[in-house]
């Protein structure tokens, strides 16, 4: 048992490793340009999780009675995001180029939601058993990479001062393990319902952020066109072979 402990203890730490290293590598290019590509990058990543790992995901949580509602969950979780964005944030900020704030902020809220729920979900898992909780875990790492590395890029494009992108991605480095905890203390493994629902929820707000935000961003960059589309399809092909793979 004293081992199982260690051994989480040790996997939630190697998360904030892998996420505070993915959200600091867009500090190393800072050209404008290569922040485009990041950004076509990011879009690809956030479309392609929420088709191809996230919906998927939620419909094998919950009943087959169910699937029916998931579309709707989805939607609601879009309409959530959008709402917030557009008519709460838009308020809030009075500082000039609003709209891009709001979006770096509404990127932010998205992949928190994600990856509390993931770390829910992993807690939960380890509950049910050690060896699954592990394969969760590797699967989490393996995502964590390149969605810390697409919010920096989205907070840099949206003209964030580094100390206050240094300390949203602390607070996102964290969000996986403090739902960990509270999966393993709240959570029954064989519930899985509400999980299904919040991931499908999730999936909506990922779907606002990518077509809502971040495309229509990459519209605006008329040169080298081709490069940015391929960026885009590498974001899509990574989530696709994460989930083939793992």
């Amino acid at each position: 048992m004293d081992t199982e402990i260690a051994g989480i203890a040790i996997s939630y730490i190697l998360i904030i490793i892998v996420t505070l290293i993915g959200g600091m590598y867009p500090f190393v290019i800072k050209s404008a340009k290569h922040l485009t590509y990041f950004i076509s990058f990011g879009a690809g990543i956030l479309l392609a999780t929420s088709f191809l790992h996230m919906l998927p995901e939620s419909m094998e949580l919950v009943d087959s009675v169910q699937h029916a509602s998931i579309p709707k969950v989805v939607f609601l979780g879009f309409l959530f995001l959008y709402v917030v964005e557009r008519f709460i944030m838009i308020h809030i900020c009075e500082e000039e180029h609003c709209g891009v704030h709001s979006f770096g902020i509404a990127s932010f809220i998205g992949l928190s939601l994600h990856s509390t729920i993931a770390g829910i979900t992993l807690g939960a898992g380890i509950e049910a058993s050690y060896s699954l909780g592990l394969m969760m875990l590797f699967a989490l790492i393996i995502h964590k990479i390149p969605e810390s590395f697409t919010l920096t890029s989205i907070m840099m494009h949206s003209n964030y001062q580094k100390k206050n992108i240094l300390r949203l991605l602390g607070l996102y480095a964290i969000m996986v393990p403090a739902g960990a905890i509270i999966g393993t203390a709240v959570f029954d493994a064989s519930d899985t319902g509400l999980l299904g629902y919040a991931i499908a929820f999730s999936a909506g707000m990922f779907l606002h952020v990518s077509v809502s935000d971040l495309l229509p961003e990459v519209h605006r960059v008329r040169e080298k066109r081709n490069l940015i589309l391929a960026s885009f399809f590498v974001g899509i092909l990574l989530v696709y072979a994460a989930t083939i793979f793992v």
